[in-house]
């Protein structure tokens, strides 16, 4: 369900701010002249080149093993979308929740949410988001804040006068997944440009508790794998 409500999350984005000088360091990052591919072909795969991870082709993912055992938040540059992606939060086993992004027509780019427990839901039990004013020539920043089965998406175009973030998605689930680790999922028919992954773990549950807590400092995602699911896993 996507709901309207006030929590931590205005403490938390303190915390990230206060903490996201520092970028994802990984063996995702590879110079020019050396790109990183995966197991598939750089067609129908992923890679990273020169700070960027590009993903293409049908169904493939880019997965990290770490995670967060509390809040989470995620960023990241979105640079091109061309068809659709998920960004896969608490990641564990068959259970995690898919965050849809897919670029449309008509200038939007709509955005969707659903939790998977084993089976991935028919898409009419997909949860609608609001959809984005997207122009493929600007850049983006993607915010992801997930805790205790509440998860909002939010938009900014960071180079330019916007009046803030625009939140896209607002959703409670009222029977949390556990924490798990972050997944990047190319779509059927997809290529995706993003860089300057970010992620913070901060520990407070509370607004109060928030304010008082010094950040961590970014999450180490350690060494990114590149893997093609099984072909029946494929949404």
């Amino acid at each position: 369900m996507i709901v309207d409500r006030k929590f931590a999350w205005t403490a938390l984005l303190v915390i990230l701010s206060a903490a996201s000088s520092a970028v994802l360091a990984s063996a995702l990052a590879a110079p020019p002249e050396d790109c990183d591919e995966g197991t598939s072909s750089p067609e129908e795969g992923w890679m990273s080149c020169d700070g960027e991870i590009i993903g293409a082709g049908e169904g493939s993912f880019t997965a990290y093993n770490e995670s967060c055992e509390g809040p989470l938040i995620l960023k990241f540059r979105l640079k091109d979308l061309s068809g659709g992606m998920h960004v896969n939060v608490n990641v564990s086993g068959q259970n995690r929740y898919a965050i849809g992004l897919k670029s449309e027509d008509d200038g939007l780019l709509s955005t969707y949410i659903f939790r998977e427990a084993g089976t991935v839901p028919s898409p009419e039990e997909w949860v609608a988001g609001e959809p984005v004013a997207y122009n493929h020539t600007q850049e983006y920043e993607v915010e992801i804040l997930s805790y205790n089965g509440e998860i909002r998406v939010m938009f900014n175009e960071p180079d330019h006068e916007t009046g803030g973030p625009f939140p896209a998605i607002d959703y409670l689930d009222p029977d949390p997944l556990p924490p798990g680790r972050i997944d990047f999922e190319a779509l059927n028919g997809t290529f995706v440009r993003f860089s300057n992954v970010t992620v913070v773990c901060p520990s407070p549950t509370t607004e109060e508790d928030a304010a008082s807590e010094e950040p961590e400092g970014n999450l180490d995602l350690g060494v990114g794998y590149f893997e093609r699911p099984e072909q029946d896993s494929l949404v």
